[in-house]
């Protein structure tokens, strides 16, 4: 009996790319084997695993020359915080110029979207929509509330020693200006409006619906 060569210790707990796989040196006939399963184009995942949000982005977004992490799936990375009705983690959407086709493959929520210089960040190794990108995004999607109670979110000062950082996602006057470089972007009137009504000091979603009347 053939006893299998295990997979570099940097693949054998995550999905992985087709290159990962050449560049540390593993035959493809290995990626055939019973402990490997096929994730869908260019990506294999080890078998048997569940796999969390960071990881199935990370893997699906370097996989999609172009495409970056957005809407939901950067709203939970972020994280911004979802109402209850979003947030499904089964799929993750990744989001590509307009241009470029739409990506479309298993576990992908597919978008073309005008984007300009700044609105693509890398958070830990993954292209993902700003924090700013990403409020602006799901407007259209959030009632007006909620589109509130995300943007405390973004304005709000963080605590540094939980959170890792010190200043805001942004302040409302930048807001404005991402506002102005997108007129015709869906939900932009629901973001205008949410805008006049955010405050900084709401520490939570349920903080800032709690005075919504």
């Amino acid at each position: 009996m053939v006893r299998l060569k295990p997979l570099p210790a940097e693949l054998a707990l995550r999905p992985f790319t087709v290159q990962e796989s050449r560049t540390l040196g593993v035959p493809p006939k290995r990626l055939r084997a019973k402990d490997v399963s096929d994730g869908g184009r260019q990506i294999h995942l080890p078998t048997g695993r569940e796999f969390e949000l960071v990881q199935r982005a990370r893997v699906l977004a370097a996989a999609t020359p172009g495409a970056w992490v957005s809407h939901e799936s950067a709203a939970l990375l972020i994280p911004l915080g979802l109402p209850p009705w979003l947030g499904n983690a089964d799929t993750v959407h990744l989001s590509k110029p307009h241009g470029l086709p739409r990506v479309r493959r298993r576990g992908v929520t597919g978008h073309r979207v005008h984007v300009l210089p700044g609105e693509v960040i890398e958070l830990d190794g993954v292209p993902v929509s700003s924090p700013s990108r990403t409020w602006l995004d799901l407007a259209h999607q959030l009632t007006l509330p909620y589109v509130i109670a995300m943007g405390d979110q973004l304005i709000r000062t963080p605590r540094s020693g939980f959170e890792g950082r010190s200043e805001p996602y942004a302040i409302k006057e930048q807001l404005r200006v991402l506002i102005r470089r997108h007129p015709n972007m869906k939900g932009v009137e629901k973001a205008r409006l949410a805008l006049e009504e955010m405050r900084v000091g709401a520490d939570s979603f349920p903080e800032t619906l709690c005075g919504w009347p």
